[in-house]
């Protein structure tokens, strides 16, 4: 739900989206409720940090999401089980951390493995740029 801003004479506080770039800029809407959830889609979508989530214990975690493109493009898989989710340092490990079952904390490694980064999907420079890359 947003509320449209810029009546001089009402004054509301606002704070911008968080993790957006810092900006002046008055907004032209305030956002009053679901402002959580667009903080989620635009760190996932937009934004080069992890996305701030907690686990189903409540403990905080960073994570970026990658879209398994085999699991995409394939039929017969449920589209949610094409996005996974990775630790902030880009490895899934197993064995206390000993044992490193997934790495893409690179370009070349995300190729290798088919995963694009859905934190690039809407910067169309940095998605063209990734999928040269994979071809």
């Amino acid at each position: 739900m947003f509320l449209e801003y810029g009546n001089d004479n009402v004054h509301f506080k606002y704070r911008m989206i968080e993790g957006t770039p810092k900006s002046d800029a008055k907004p032209d809407f305030l956002i009053l409720d679901g402002q959580q959830r667009l903080t989620s889609i635009y760190s996932s979508l937009c934004s080069s940090r992890a996305v701030k989530t907690k686990t189903d214990k409540g403990n905080p975690i960073t994570r970026f999401y990658y879209i398994d493109i085999p699991k995409a493009v394939d039929p017969s898989v449920d589209r949610m089980d094409a996005i996974i989710s990775v630790p902030e340092n880009k490895q899934m490990t197993s064995n206390f951390g000993r044992k490193i079952d997934l790495d893409v904390s690179t370009a070349e490694k995300e190729y290798e493995n088919k995963l694009f980064p859905l934190n690039i999907m809407l910067d169309s420079v940095k998605a063209t740029q990734w999928q040269i890359g994979y071809m």
